[in-house]
């Protein structure tokens, strides 16, 4: 009979630390459900509902929000959540681990994610819980212990059954204070970069939607219905960058570690957004062999494959790397102009063109869009004073993102280094 393996999410722990499990310093541990299940509808506003796509490698993700009635939220007691509840996804993706925030207050989840509420009477810090299983070694450990190959699944039981180690509580407060001060000007930046993008998209919205420049209301031309000199054009005719890259033919290899990041369209996020996590590694030699497909500054990236076509991102002043690629499922654009991509972005960064784009698919089996079609989309261009006049405005706000963006990596980095240390006692924080 062969002998079946332990396996622990940890190495070596001080000796005085206790050995516990979640289910032990919990007042509960349960997931949740779907509100459609119980004859509820979806809302425009509300109570936050959380996908499993909320709770990411990176925290909490604002971004996959839905909304249930207050209702339904009464009637769904058993996956209501509050701000400090601890979220772990238990499909797919298993073992992400992120913090309900404290502005949203209460919330509600679906099948997907499990709700961990920590007992903190019980000598047991929820900031240090939080810390100690949001570690590599413990997503780790989820993937060792998912049940279904195809669709890796963890139990509420084997979330109760997690080990954790306990210091005593001076400690744990300590370990956690000292993690959640590096989160806390991680949160701030990602405000200042939410709301630097706010300024912009603004502006955008007075000058070149409402035709009102400088406080000034623009006189709109009646034959085309655009502002004096403006003109509809398209895209293709004013781009001197529109390709997309690629990979080594067999795939990446998995266990390469040092080469070339190679950006696919999970990473066409947003302004200052990237998932270090998510991308690939090609050769040195393979990326030196690229004709296409090699990031430049203030490039526009256009998801171009897949369920989200027509998401835009831009990468400027070496973020996120000052050298990288994109794979064949990603386009890059550029004009060669810096004062026409700011405009140029914050255009197809709006809904109507990303369903624009969505409307350039003609394949319902794999969702895409070529070059032709997009080259095709037709674009309004404003006078060069004012494109000029609004890249004065927008060009600050954009470099302060990405500046934001870098220190943000960072400070995850001196994070993510300093997590394991604690957890391990190798840094004694004891007075």
């Amino acid at each position: 009979m062969s002998q079946v393996k332990q396996i622990t999410p940890v190495g070596v722990v001080p000796k005085a630390w206790v050995k516990s499990t979640l289910e032990s310093v919990s007042e509960f541990i349960t997931k949740g459900s779907t509100p459609t299940t119980f004859g509820f509808d979806w809302v425009e506003s509300g109570i936050p509902f959380l996908r499993s796509e909320c709770v990411t490698d990176n925290g909490f993700n604002m971004k996959g929000l839905s909304y249930i009635s207050n209702e339904a939220h009464e009637y769904m007691v058993r996956s209501k959540i509050v701000a400090g509840d601890i979220l772990i996804s238990i499909t797919g993706n298993v073992g992400r681990i992120a913090i309900f925030p404290k502005e949203l207050v209460e919330g509600n989840i679906n099948q997907h994610i499990a709700r961990v509420r920590i007992n903190e009477p019980n000598e047991c810090d929820e900031g240090f819980v939080y810390y100690q299983i949001n570690q590599v070694l413990y997503r780790q450990y989820y993937y060792g212990i998912v049940t279904g190959a195809a669709y890796p699944q963890l139990s509420l039981k084997q979330i109760r059954e997690t080990p954790i180690y306990l210091p005593p509580l001076p400690t744990q407060k300590r370990i956690a204070s000292i993690l959640s001060a590096y989160d806390d000007l991680i949160e701030n930046n990602l405000k200042r970069i939410k709301l630097l993008e706010e300024i912009a998209q603004r502006t955008y919205e007075e000058w070149f939607v409402k035709y009102r420049v400088n406080g000034e209301q623009l006189a709109i031309d009646e034959a085309t219905g655009l502002p004096d000199g403006w003109m509809n054009v398209e895209l293709g005719s004013f781009l001197i960058k529109l390709e997309s890259g690629g990979r080594p033919k067999g795939g990446i290899d998995k266990d390469l570690k040092n080469g070339i990041p190679s950006i696919g369209a999970e990473n066409v996020l947003g302004l200052g957004q990237y998932k270090y996590g998510n991308e690939k590694i090609v050769t040195k030699s393979f990326f030196e062999k690229m004709r296409k497909g090699i990031v430049e500054d203030k490039d526009i990236l256009v998801y171009k494959d897949g369920a989200y076509i027509g998401k835009t991102s831009m990468f400027q002043d070496g973020f996120p790397h000052e050298v990288c690629a994109v794979n064949e499922h990603v386009f890059l654009i550029n004009t060669g102009k810096s004062e026409l991509q700011n405009y140029l972005f914050f255009t197809l960064n709006r809904r109507e063109y990303f369903m624009k784009m969505q409307s350039l698919n003609s394949n319902a089996a794999q969702p895409g869009i070529n070059q032709e079609k997009l080259k095709s989309l037709e674009i309004t261009i404003p006078t060069l004073n004012i494109i000029n006049d609004y890249h004065i405005v927008a060009e600050p706000l954009t470099k302060q993102i990405f500046k934001l963006a870098k220190i943000n990596d960072k400070l995850k980095q001196s994070r993510d280094i300093l997590l394991p240390r604690l957890m391990s006692g190798t840094i004694n924080v004891e007075s």
